[in-house]
């Protein structure tokens, strides 16, 4: 039988290299929801066809737009470094200037973040075909999927995807072929999907 299960929560903020390994022992760790996914895969799009059409010369038009794409001035805000924070390794000093962005509830770390995005989405918003990128990436993933089954006790356990779901749906079926039930369904955790399943034993 399905005996329990665990749920993990999604960072809101970006963190050092030290603070990632440190998470690894706890229960919690980063989830990533489909709206993440396609905003992800909309970046990378983006920077392709920005080489594509660098390196096909200035007459190269846009695949997606009826006009050459311009590159866009990026102005990031200056970000504070500590330099009184350093490690000792051995005798070895190891400065770590940006340790304090470690802490996600810092009202320092917060700002940083809002700035970051404020220059992020500035810069996203003005790309003309973006959305066009975006409208095809949710077209192509829009299906249903699931899981492979597994059998515990007499019942059989299995994970279903209706398309653009943020997390996938837990069911049940008493045989194979027979009606399933909803056991577990993650997007009710939270309200943006950002809370996941995170296993079971």
């Amino acid at each position: 039988m399905l005996r329990s299960c665990r749920v993990t929560v999604s960072s809101k903020v970006v963190s050092s290299h030290r603070q990632k390994r440190r998470s690894r022992d706890f229960l919690y760790h980063n989830s990533i929801t489909v709206k993440q996914i396609i905003s992800i895969a909309t970046i990378f799009s983006f920077f392709w066809f920005s080489c594509q059409q660098e390196s096909a010369g200035p007459a190269k038009m846009n695949l997606l737009s009826d006009a050459p794409f311009k590159p866009l001035e990026v102005n990031y805000p200056k970000t504070f470094q500590d330099t009184a924070v350093q490690d000792d390794f051995h005798g070895t000093r190891v400065p770590d200037p940006y340790r304090w962005l470690e802490d996600p509830d810092d009202s320092t770390t917060a700002a940083w973040v809002k700035a970051q995005n404020a220059v992020t989405f500035g810069y996203l918003d003005k790309i003309p075909f973006r959305e066009q990128i975006r409208e095809r990436l949710e077209g192509l993933w829009n299906y249903e999927r699931y899981s492979p089954p597994s059998r515990h006790g007499e019942k059989y356990y299995f994970f279903k995807n209706d398309g653009l779901q943020n997390q996938s749906v837990l069911y049940v079926q008493d045989a194979p072929g027979q009606e399933s039930r909803v056991v577990l369904d993650p997007n009710t955790f939270s309200d943006d999907g950002t809370v996941a399943l995170g296993g079971m034993s």
